[in-house]
């Protein structure tokens, strides 16, 4: 298990980590999609991507148990919406 490793117990948030869960969380979803499979899978790749890694322009801090508790949350949070648009799609 990964958590073994890590001994780091915090971390730092850059912008676009921030930024990143302010978009794909608290104000899901993606206007810039009217289908809910396209705004599903930004808001994954922008989540389980860009959260751990965006640009060498951007620092990251190294991975911290901290930083692995709030990637699990996130992808409950997927996990909860790919059931919710299953069950939508199959409805239609």
């Amino acid at each position: 298990m990964i958590k073994k490793t890590i001994t780091k117990k915090d971390f730092k948030p850059n912008s676009r980590q921030v930024g990143g869960f302010r978009r794909c969380i608290i104000n899901y979803s993606d206007r810039g999609w009217k289908e809910k499979h396209m705004q599903y899978g930004q808001a994954y790749k922008e989540m389980m991507s860009d959260f751990l890694y965006y640009s060498p322009n951007i620092e990251y801090d190294d991975m911290s148990l901290h930083e692995i508790s709030i990637l699990k949350q996130m992808a409950e949070i997927m996990i909860k919406r790919a059931n919710e648009n299953i069950k939508e799609i199959k409805s239609e």
